[in-house]
């Protein structure tokens, strides 16, 4: 039975599973012949033995269950490359990086086709240790855990779905439990840190001379504007800008463009505080871009 939304810390192992075999493709022998099959997904054959044939792990599965194909393991599970896996895993203190599903496409394998892996009791052995290893290195890594983010590269979708329900909440608590002046200081050093504000004066020789400092300081003409949902300042995406949003490079921000910054600014006035039928300034913005 499916538990409420706030009661869910995340998504179930079948369902982690689920995604897993429906987004990895692996090799199988056919041991039959099977003319094209067709699927929601795609189109799959003909197969013919003793051809190889690249199917979703879905499907192999399946075929293995009916007992007509043979399946090939990836090659990140054979018994050297999982031993190498293993041992850069243990000798470093970084997370090695391994397949983002490799979980749950290794305890499917071994479970529906043992016979089809050469030293499957070895194999599963090692990858036991390497789950175990990088678990290790998680509950360290929690030991750093801060109100303002935690970083763990090369992590596996399954190890971040563990870890998420207990971190979500962990973060939640360290934020409400900072002194309200440090939060209040941070938030405005950030703000003042922007070359953008609303306490600018947004006349044209103004806004040339911004964009002279904004140039200066981020490297970037024209970065995206981020414009928080609370609070009076509006501030310019610097060197973040250009990451999560579009930037245009080689253009002068003066009177001579269809919409000035003024203009651009003054269009979120447009948009109604309740919702129903304002008009975006993102839509303005875009579509006066796009007009230029």
């Amino acid at each position: 039975m499916a538990l409420p939304l706030p009661l869910q810390p995340g998504l179930l192992p079948t369902e982690i599973e689920y995604l897993a075999t429906t987004t990895t493709h692996v090799q199988i022998v056919p041991l039959t012949s099977i003319d094209r099959a067709r699927f929601l997904s795609g189109v799959y054959g003909p197969f013919r033995p003793p051809q190889r044939t690249t199917v979703p792990l879905w499907l192999a599965l399946n075929l293995r269950a009916k007992g007509k194909c043979y399946l090939v393991p990836p090659e990140w599970m054979e018994l050297e490359n999982v031993k190498a896996l293993l041992q850069r895993e243990t000798t470093s203190m970084a997370f090695a990086e391994v397949p983002w599903h490799y979980v749950e496409i290794a305890r499917a394998i071994l479970e529906a086709a043992p016979d089809d892996i050469p030293n499957a009791d070895e194999v599963r052995s090692l990858l036991k240790d390497l789950r175990e290893a990088r678990q290790s290195k998680i509950a360290l890594g929690l030991e750093m855990i801060n109100p303002y983010h935690l970083e763990m590269t090369n992590i596996a979708y399954a190890e971040l779905c563990e870890l998420r329900p207990f971190f979500s909440t962990a973060f939640q608590h360290l934020k409400a439990m900072r002194p309200p002046g440090v939060a209040a200081a941070a938030a405005q050093q950030a703000t003042e840190s922007q070359p953008w504000t609303d306490s600018f004066d947004y006349s044209a020789p103004a806004r040339r001379r911004g964009t002279e400092d904004a140039r200066s300081q981020s490297g970037f003409d024209i970065g995206s504007s981020d414009y928080g949902g609370g609070g009076s300042s509006r501030a310019r995406r610097g060197n973040g800008g250009a990451g999560a949003g579009s930037s245009f490079q080689g253009q002068s921000m003066d009177d001579s463009m269809g919409m000035s910054l003024d203009e651009s600014m003054r269009s979120e006035s447009y948009a109604d505080p309740g919702g129903g039928g304002g008009v975006d300034d993102e839509d303005l913005s875009v579509a006066a871009w796009a007009a230029r």
